[in-house]
């Protein structure tokens, strides 16, 4: 019975770290405006780790934005400087672009992340094309559709993504990027 017990405790385990060594994978990462801003996703809608936070900052990346609430907010050195993280509601798009034009000053990038790369970060990605590059809202939108990897088909929120994007009105001030 001994041995059985620490063959399940084994297991158990084993399979801990099997799933802790998956969880927090980036995936899906796409660069919009020639770099300035990425954007992707994280299994299990985790957080991203330090580690990866500082392999971001060596990639020459000043901001990273969880766009769901409760991320752990922390500023991570590196040798090119340093990197901020924290949530943000990807509705709530004014701190993202901010920073974005601010990356777009400073020769730095922004990167964003949800759970699979395609709804929050994609409709952060299509505002940043209106607000950059002076696409237009059916272009954004259809940008935003084309990008989700047959996920923007039928999303629930679509109707709300769809009058977010084509509405939205760009705030003057703001930086321009290399749009292609």
């Amino acid at each position: 019975m001994k041995s059985v017990l620490s063959l399940a405790a084994l297991a158990l385990a084993c399979f801990g770290l099997i799933h802790t060594a998956h969880a927090g994978e980036i995936k899906n990462t796409q660069d919009v405006l020639g770099g300035a801003l990425t954007r992707a996703g994280v299994k299990n809608q985790d957080q991203l780790s330090d580690s990866q936070l500082k392999g971001l900052c060596e990639d020459g990346y000043s901001a990273a934005f969880f766009l769901y609430s409760g991320a752990k907010s922390r500023t991570i050195k590196c040798s090119r400087g340093s990197i901020t993280y924290s949530s943000q509601k990807w509705t709530s798009t004014r701190p993202i672009l901010e920073a974005i034009s601010d990356a777009i000053g400073d020769g730095t990038r922004v990167f964003v992340h949800c759970n699979n790369g395609a709804h929050a970060s994609g409709y952060v990605a299509a505002i940043a094309l209106r607000q950059f590059c002076g696409m237009s809202g059916a272009d954004a939108f259809e940008y935003w559709k084309d990008h989700t990897d047959g996920y923007g088909d039928n999303p629930p929120a679509r109707g709300k993504i769809k009058a977010g994007i084509e509405g939205y009105d760009p705030v003057g001030g703001m930086n321009h990027a290399r749009c292609n």
